[in-house]
């Protein structure tokens, strides 16, 4: 385990805007574009996205492509806010990210209004778990699955909490104990990648809280996200299934050890007899992965 870290931290303004009605990306200055042919993260992420759907056996009609979007540098250029209003609670962009739309029930977006009412927030998961989350939403532990299996918290410091997890930011919810890494190959390269899934919550369902993991207790690492003014409040916890929604599948995907700094939890680290490895994206020029 790493004793020490030193983390560079980039102290520009935060840049806030208001979203308009409508999803979070509306036509109009700091939208990410819709993927370019001339993006790389775009090939790629559809590489992964392809595997992702042929391994698992999951169907194309959860998708909505009209709602992709790249968070690369070249689709969403650093001049573009960090942060949208966006509902009742500001949304973190997740930049460095490839959103595949899902298509969300339009009976559900015109009832609840989900996007212009409902918070933006991320849930870090596992590949193998995406069917039975498109299928049914997002479980809970002891929930069983599709599979007949029995869904277990993994990395939790051993906790089984009846409850699901999300985060106002991907700096936290794409953590690697949040999002295992999942190898495939482009173009005869070999490539990791990550999922999390985009959502929206319904307020007065959750409560918010801080960091459970130990990184302050621990590491005393005091900032987990910049662009997260109240540092507790980077976890948020609910029993109301029906109170998160998914509209986005984000992935992420890079060489293999490529990303700037690898710690382990100080929390679960040789908990089973192996060592978690936390895979953590520090943004030097803005302010969210």
């Amino acid at each position: 385990m790493m004793t020490g870290l030193a983390f560079a931290f980039f102290q520009g303004p935060i840049h806030v805007r208001v979203a308009p009605a409508g999803r979070d990306q509306p036509p109009a200055a700091g939208q990410a574009n819709p993927p370019s042919k001339e993006c790389a993260l775009s090939s790629r992420s559809r590489a992964f996205f392809d595997q992702l759907l042929a391994t698992h056996n999951i169907s194309r009609a959860y998708f909505n492509g009209q709602h992709d979007r790249c968070y690369c540098d070249y689709c969403y250029n650093s001049f573009m806010p960090d942060v949208i209003v966006a509902g009742p609670t500001q949304y973190i962009v997740p930049r460095g990210w490839y959103r595949f739309g899902i298509d969300v029930p339009r009976g559900l977006v015109q009832q609840e209004d989900i996007f212009r009412k409902w918070s933006v927030s991320f849930h870090g998961t596992r590949a193998y778990l995406l069917k039975s989350l498109l299928s049914n939403g997002l479980a809970m532990p002891g929930d069983k699955l599709l599979d007949g299996s029995i869904l277990a918290s993994h990395n939790c410091a051993g906790r089984q909490d009846h409850c699901i997890y999300t985060s106002p930011t991907i700096r936290y919810a794409g953590l690697g104990f949040y999002t295992s890494i999942t190898e495939f190959s482009f173009n005869g390269q070999n490539l990791v990648g990550q999922t999390v899934l985009q959502c929206r919550q319904q307020p007065g369902t959750y409560r918010m809280q801080g960091e459970t993991m130990g990184f302050r207790s621990r590491w005393n690492q005091q900032v987990l996200c910049l662009a997260l003014p109240d540092q507790s409040q980077v976890e948020w916890t609910t029993e109301v299934r029906a109170g998160v929604v998914p509209y986005g599948l984000l992935v992420r995907v890079f060489e293999p050890g490529s990303l700037p700094d690898n710690f382990e939890s100080p929390v679960d680290n040789g908990r089973s007899g192996i060592s978690v490895c936390l895979t953590v994206s520090f943004c030097f020029s803005a302010f969210c992965a």
